[in-house]
């Protein structure tokens, strides 16, 4: 599996990008992150707490991106 990822500018971008590799918005397994390239050789402890820190920093980007949102607004 070959991942490209193109430039990325706007929310939009992002949101795009992420319904075309992952249409069915299936959540990352250990079993699914081994398929990436350069993350075949991980043990499942190691694997999984990858998974665990890709999660958290998908929330503190959520949760940045609402405050930001809300400061704008007012």
């Amino acid at each position: 599996m070959s991942l490209i990822i193109p430039p990325l500018k706007t929310v939009e971008d992002w949101i795009g990008f992420a319904e075309k590799i992952n249409p069915r918005k299936e959540p990352l397994t250990v079993e699914r992150l081994k398929t990436y390239p350069g993350f075949g050789h991980c043990k499942d402890d190691d694997a999984a707490d990858i998974v665990r820190s890709i999660e958290q920093l998908a929330v503190i980007i959520f949760e940045t991106y609402q405050y930001r949102q809300n400061v704008k607004s007012t």
